[in-house]
């Protein structure tokens, strides 16, 4: 439900206000230390997200979040004891 809920958003923002997202959440921690190899991975990894980067990831997180909402009747099946008894 969460992945859905998060998938939404990205139909809907663009790239520049994730990026500007992403400096606004990782400035605290490079001004405490410039050389946070995470922050600064991501900052660099969200300065090349493009509008087909965010349809991409919004259809993922949709799709996969109802994909666990939904289960297929195969997956239901293996969860609730495998096999059916003649």
């Amino acid at each position: 439900m969460l992945e859905t809920l998060a998938g939404v958003p990205f139909f809907f923002v663009t790239p520049r206000s994730i990026e500007d997202f992403v400096v606004l959440l990782t400035a605290p921690e490079l001004s405490e230390d410039p050389n946070d190899w995470i922050a600064a991975t991501i900052r660099r990894a969200v300065h090349h997200f493009s509008a087909d980067s965010a349809l991409f990831a919004g259809a993922y997180l949709v799709i996969h979040g109802l994909s666990f909402l939904f289960p297929s009747h195969a997956s239901r099946h293996e969860m609730y004891g495998g096999c059916r008894v003649a």
